[in-house]
């Protein structure tokens, strides 16, 4: 799955970069995240749509879609209020020749892309993070489901805790657990329907 994924955002980006097309790395990592969660619940016989959580996925999608819209209004609202504040017209128009900009100008195009690089860069360093937590909880996952933080005092409690919890889903909904009692966990995860099955493999995982 990751390698997939991985391999898939790379192809992308060489190819777009090949033939001169503005791309977006990100936008590339998303894509290839979704597609691999369709291709991989339609490979368990699943509909493709199981595997993608839509509603995460669609903020994402909005702000992609709505950050370039605010960046181009608030560039333009920039631009016009310079253009109301600043009388020198020359600013506004291509330089003649190889005449340089004020050196003021100069000066705000020098923090200012250097603030962009730096935001830039800090996403990205972000993003790259991001993809080697996904690529090591999608291949150590059981390394990030245990909790080794638990001090060893506080172990039988856990246990007993856990033992009182059984019992009670027990009494809640009594009945022998299914057979796969993980796999009726994952499917109630993914649709979301509760089945008379849920509570006795609850119990059935809370006490192994």
């Amino acid at each position: 799955m990751v390698f997939s994924l991985l391999i898939a955002a790379i192809l992308w980006n060489l190819g777009t970069w090949f033939l001169g097309l503005p791309a977006s790395s990100s936008h590339t990592l998303i894509g290839s995240i979704i597609g691999v969660g369709v291709a991989n619940a339609l490979m368990h016989g699943r509909d493709g749509t199981s595997g993608v959580d839509w509603a995460q996925a669609s903020k994402v999608g909005y702000s992609l879609l709505l950050s370039p819209m605010i960046g181009f209004v608030a560039a333009a609202l920039v631009l016009l209020t310079l253009r109301a504040v600043i009388k020198n017209r020359e600013l506004f128009r291509e330089p003649k020749g190889n005449k340089p900009p004020p050196a003021w100008i100069r000066g705000l195009l020098i923090l200012t892309c250097t603030g962009v690089s730096f935001a830039h860069g800090s996403n990205d360093g972000q993003k790259g993070m991001g993809l080697i937590m996904l690529i090591l909880v999608g291949t150590v996952p059981m390394a990030y489901a245990l909790n080794r933080a638990m001090p060893a005092d506080q172990a039988v409690q856990f246990a007993a805790v856990a033992q009182v919890t059984q019992q009670s889903l027990i009494k809640i909904a009594p009945g022998a657990a299914p057979e796969k009692p993980l796999d009726t966990l994952s499917a109630f995860v993914r649709t979301k329907q509760v089945t008379p099955e849920l509570l006795p493999a609850l119990a059935a995982v809370t006490g192994a």
